[in-house]
């Protein structure tokens, strides 16, 4: 049976006398040429082993332990004694042939410096720097030991020499490999700091296209009013629940409590649907048109995609019901508008029926698709700031904007969805998914080859007819003008 390993405080007075033992027997004084040689392969080992648990790179890692494997078998063969001499193994031509490859792989890979060096670079380096110095000083034990008889190895002193350069070389490839590394974590900064940078352009850029209104124009005056139309109207001015003053325009029929409130598309005024206004006037309906906060006659205020702009609605309602004696109320919205007339009318019990050009079911859903279609990137990250900044600076959130939710708050009224089967903005399914979810009373006519709120440009006779003709059946209003005409099928996909 193998002997039992001492512990090492058995063995703590067994160099008290200034001698230590050798492998295979026998001890030597501590000074002796020997103890110091295979002290400093020792120290040069420890040297590598700082350098290893210091560099961050597995193959200088693997390098350095390999490296102090050939340093523990040098130094068993220094500490055997010599009647014993080859008992734990010797350095031989092998292992001094795998030096001077590890050497030439390396130097393929890391050009050398043409002078000096001034160790320190890194952390790493600089340790394997130490190591070579070590190595040198253990070379030196060795060419003593050589001379005085006490080493007949010739391999073993090319080994030592052989490591020293290699070190040498191995603390270069050290530095250049933290170079690449170093550099490779600039160019990701750099990278990532592009990216964070396109990102937050881009969302400025939508935020600023979505929920900041345009400058005042020099030319906001100079645009079309319904006096160019002879109609009889009032220009009134009214005040949101928070404050917000705004522009309004009032289409009378006296005697005809059948009303409709006109809203507006994103960013638009309330002269860019002047047309329906008038045509609806003449068909018999009271008719009143406004413009939203931050708009040409309204206060300046973040525009919020409908989620705030409803204020504006319930105050042009609230008008309206002090205006007509036994009202009859009805809703037509573009776009944005055709949000906030839903939104609006989820609240307001009084509105009998709605008109809805070219909705969107959600406005995140909206802003997924646009983003996707239109810049081909994740749109959740820019949707995520956007609702940040949003939520920020106005205290609404993008979930709040959402028509599809509040559908159950609207039955059992009609709507009448209009969508333009080209619109590229807002694809027509966000109408039909309106209107299939919808449990109410319904229709829907898809203007076939029609752009975004499109259908009234298309066909402004049939528009007025089909949208004039839903009011009156039901608000009940006997003498609109002109006949109700359904479109057929074969008209639609015309």
């Amino acid at each position: 049976m193998p002997g039992r390993r001492k512990a090492m405080h058995e063995l703590a007075g067994s160099g008290d006398d200034g001698t230590t033992g050798l492998l295979g027997g026998g001890r030597a004084p501590k000074d002796d040429v020997r103890i110091e040689a295979y002290g400093t392969v020792d120290e040069a080992s420890s040297a590598l082993g700082l350098a290893r648990a210091l560099t961050g790179h597995s193959g200088v890692r693997e390098i350095c332990e390999e490296l102090q494997r050939g340093l523990y078998k040098l130094g068993a063969e220094l500490a055997t004694n010599p009647t014993r001499a080859g008992a734990f193994g010797v350095m031989d031509a092998a292992d001094v042939g795998r030096l001077d490859l590890l050497m030439r792989d390396l130097e393929a890979e890391a050009p050398m410096p043409e002078g000096f060096i001034l160790p320190g670079t890194t952390p790493a380096s600089a340790a394997l720097d130490l190591a070579r110095t070590v190595v040198r000083r253990a070379e030196r034990r060795l060419v003593a030991m050589t001379r005085a008889g006490m080493l007949e190895n010739p391999e073993a002193e090319r080994w030592v020499n052989r490591l020293s350069l290699l070190l040498f070389v191995l603390g270069r490839y050290e530095e250049q490999q933290t170079s690449n590394q170093v550099m490779l974590l600039w160019i990701g900064a750099a990278l990532l700091v592009a990216v964070l940078v396109v990102y937050f352009l881009i969302c400025a850029l939508l935020y600023r296209r979505l929920f900041v209104p345009a400058p005042p124009s020099a030319v906001d005056d100079f645009v079309f009013s319904p006096w160019e139309f002879g109609a009889d109207y009032e220009d009134v001015d009214l005040t949101t629940a928070d404050g917000i003053n705004f522009g309004a325009w009032f289409f009378r029929q006296p005697g005809s409590p059948q009303t409709i409130i006109v809203s507006g598309g994103h960013k638009g005024q309330r002269s860019g649907v002047l047309g329906i206004c008038v045509a609806l006037w003449r068909k018999g309906f009271n008719v009143i048109t406004y413009s939203y906060r931050s708009y040409p006659g309204s206060d300046r205020a973040p525009v919020t995609m409908g989620i705030r702009e409803v204020l504006e609605l319930q105050a042009a309602i609230a008008f309206a019901r002090k205006r007509v004696k036994g009202i009859r109320l009805g809703l037509l919205g573009y776009s944005m508008g055709a949000v906030v007339s839903l939104l609006g009318a989820a609240g307001e019990p009084g509105v009998e029926a709605l008109v809805l050009d070219s909705p969107f079911s959600d406005l995140r859903r909206e802003l997924r698709e646009n983003i996707h279609r239109r810049l081909h990137v994740p749109a959740t990250p820019l949707i995520w700031m956007i609702g940040l900044w949003l939520r920020w600076r106005t205290g609404a959130r993008l979930s709040e904007c959402s028509p599809e939710s509040v559908l159950p708050a609207l039955e059992p009224r009609p709507l009448f969805f209009i969508h333009g089967g080209a619109d590229e903005i807002t694809g027509v399914h966000h109408s039909r998914l309106l209107h299939d979810a919808y449990r109410g009373p319904r229709e829907i006519w898809i203007a076939q080859g029609s752009p975004h709120t499109g259908a009234y440009f298309a066909d402004r006779q049939l528009y007025v007819e089909r949208v004039a003709g839903f009011f009156a059946r039901h608000l009940h209003l006997a003498r609109a003008g002109g006949q109700l005409r359904l479109v057929e099928e074969d008209e639609e996909a015309g």
